[in-house]
């Protein structure tokens, strides 16, 4: 081997170079063939060592990192220091958000078309609760889907998900579809899913789920308790769920704020559109609360409106002879995207989510 032709490889001087946490450091023992390297990295103005075993030394200073790459190589070791990447500026300013996508599933039936055909024709979707488990309720009328949702999905993947994620996965999957994506979820279509958010809102999700665990605990013991009743009885699964299904590992939040919980999860996706964190989310609202303990806990307010649904709709809040809201269910949901975003694929833009705003009441307990 002519020893000649082998490149020198030397360490440079870190003298007056101007270090920055997220630099890394490369030191590796050059004069031994079995040395292994070790990478340090500068936190909060010092070094540390990169490994699981950490560094029993402590961490060491800019000073020490100086020293280290000017005796390098006098004493048969490689220094190398990489600077931190330095990102390219981003355009400031807010960026635009638009609604290219609609999903639903209401008491007027599944998909914004009967949603719309529904409300052209007058229908409301109230229905009287026929079940035993509402006998004997002072109000016995509520907004029910007339589909159950679970028929709609893969069995098995219904079973795992409470009523109010069946009715969110399938208003999803409207949207998504709606929007022009490929059914699937952001691999099929090409998106990267880190820069996909899922913002819902809920109040309770499922009650019944809750209650039905409550009633095996004390009819069966804690055997009898499925291992799925917590996962199902959060707010959040319909979020999560929505996001699995669609393969969606950006945000995925829950919001709960009463009645306002899907509106302020829309408003909140539009800013984590408008200022950078995501370029699409789907956006809106789940819930599945006609249950006996919800309705004889609102009938007890004085809340719900009561009224025949065969004579018309129950509820008319604005009328002078109101006397109370309708409980009911389902999912709305919107797909939301930066304009850039949305005119670089050559989307449908329904409208433009121009802003929003938030208050409190602050004046009643309801």
């Amino acid at each position: 081997m002519d020893v000649a032709v082998v490149p020198l490889v030397s360490s440079p001087a870190l003298d007056g170079v101007e270090f920055r946490d997220g630099d890394r450091l490369r030191t590796l023992r050059a004069v031994d063939p079995r040395a292994e390297e070790v990478v340090y990295v500068r936190r909060w103005g010092a070094w540390h060592r990169d490994s699981a075993e950490g560094d029993a030394a402590g961490p060491a200073s800019d000073d020490d990192v100086r020293r280290w790459a000017a005796a390098a190589d006098r004493e048969g070791d490689l220094v190398r220091h990489e600077p931190r990447p330095v990102r390219a500026a981003e355009a400031t300013g807010a960026r635009r958000v638009v609604v290219t996508g609609l999903g639903a599933v209401t008491p007027l039936g599944v998909g914004t078309a009967e949603l719309w055909d529904g409300l052209l024709e007058g229908r409301h979707g109230i229905r009287e609760l026929t079940g035993e488990e509402f006998a004997g309720m002072p109000v016995r009328i509520a907004g029910t889907v007339p589909v159950d949702p679970a028929g709609l999905l893969p069995r098995q993947t219904a079973r795992r998900m409470n009523r109010a994620a069946q009715f969110a996965v399938l208003a999803a999957r409207e949207a998504w579809a709606d929007a022009g994506y490929a059914d699937g979820g952001t691999r099929e279509s090409g998106l990267d899913p880190e820069r996909v958010g899922v913002s819902l809102g809920a109040i309770l999700g499922d009650a019944s789920v809750l209650v039905g665990g409550d009633r095996k605990l004390r009819e069966r013991g804690p055997r009898g308790v499925s291992p799925l009743t917590t996962p199902m009885t959060v707010p959040s699964q319909a979020a999560s769920q929505v996001s699995l299904d669609l393969h969606i590992t950006g945000e995925a939040r829950t919001v709960t704020s009463a009645c306002a919980s899907g509106t302020e999860a829309i408003g909140q996706a539009v800013d984590r559109i408008r200022y950078g964190r995501v370029d699409v989310a789907l956006a809106g609202g789940a819930e599945a609360v006609v249950t006996p303990a919800i309705m004889a806990s609102f009938a007890a307010m004085r809340a719900l409106a009561e009224g025949d649904p065969a004579d018309g709709s129950p509820s008319h809040p604005f009328a002078k002879d109101r006397d109370g809201f309708v409980n009911g269910e389902g999912a709305g949901v919107l797909v939301l995207e930066s304009e850039e975003h949305a005119r670089a694929r050559g989307a449908r833009v329904y409208c433009e989510a121009a802003g929003w705003g938030l208050s409190a009441d602050a004046h009643h307990v309801a």
